[in-house]
This record gives C-alpha cells, structure tokens and sequence, in this order.
C-alpha cells in the first residue's frame, strides 16, 4: 500500500531549563534514523523537527516536536511511499554537545 497521508505520529515533549545566570536562546533538533540507515540508499537520519525558544535565566520552557506518519516510509523509485517497518531511533539534541551539559536524549521507536 502507497502512504499519501502526512499525519503526526506522536509527540516528543522537550523541557529546555537555562541553569545559566543569562537569559538564552536553544535550538532543540529532533532525528530520526530509519532501520537500515545508512544501506540500501536510505539516510542515516533526518531532521523531522526543530524550535527555536528564548529561556530566561533559571526558567525552564517547553517544546513539542512532532514526527509525521511518512517519516516511518521510504520512497521507491517510481516516487511512491510505502510503510517501512521496523526499529527507528529518535533522538533530541546533538551527542557532540552533550559534553558541553546541552540535553541529549536517544529513543527507540518501533513501526509495524
């Protein structure tokens, strides 16, 4: 079967706190590497979200990123999506700025 709907699967609920002494802004980025990444023409991950948030110093702010239905798809040839089923890794932030104390968080997502 074709996938033509372009539906949200779910939510990601991301609390971004500034332990800082000076207000900021963040860039939270949300990845999602499909089964197989990285073989067979398939990405090794791909952005399906991002906000931008201003955190005054000490508060903490709230951002939702939401991954559409055709993330969990590949696209043949001929331009068709189909369902693509299997184990997906989801992650928030970036792991090279972890060590700087930026969020970094890695989850599994399972289509069937």
């Amino acid at each position: 079967p074709a996938l033509t709907t372009v539906e949200n699967v779910g939510a990601y609920v991301v609390d971004v706190t500034n332990t800082g002494a000076r207000d900021a802004d963040d860039v939270v980025l949300g990845f999602i590497a499909p089964p197989g990444a990285g073989t067979g023409g398939r990405p090794l991950k791909t952005l399906f979200g991002f906000e931008r948030v201003h955190v005054r110093a000490g508060e903490t702010a709230r951002v939702f990123l939401y991954p559409a239905l055709t993330e969990l798809a590949e696209t043949t040839l001929d331009g068709e999506r189909r369902p693509l089923p299997g184990r997906y890794h989801v992650t928030i932030g970036l792991a090279e700025s972890a060590p700087h104390g930026m969020g970094f968080v890695t989850r599994e997502l399972v289509a069937r």
